[in-house]
């Protein structure tokens, strides 16, 4: 799901729960809404899930160059953050 999709389907979602707090719709009306509801949170849900995914990828991949095995420690990054490092 692109973003502008995930903006539409989400303003949906929330027509949807404006109708059925209304109060005005049938039983009928109600659980159809509830469905379309249910299917458009699933489909929400699982396109933040896959984009918190990929943010957590992109940073592992940015971090990997410095945990490269040999580099050595410039003092920069402290292993004990309760002291400060002197410059």
């Amino acid at each position: 799901m692109e973003f502008k999709d995930y903006e539409k389907n989400l303003e949906e979602l929330k027509a949807i729960l404006s109708r059925l707090e209304s109060g005005e719709l049938s039983l009928d009306e109600n659980l159809n809404e509830y469905k379309k509801g249910m299917q458009l949170y699933s489909e929400l849900d699982a396109c933040l899930r896959r984009s918190k995914g990929e943010l957590l990828k992109m940073e592992g991949e940015l971090a990997l160059p410095f945990q490269r095995e040999g580099m050595e420690n410039d003092g920069l990054f402290d292993d004990n953050p309760e002291e400060p490092t002197a410059f």
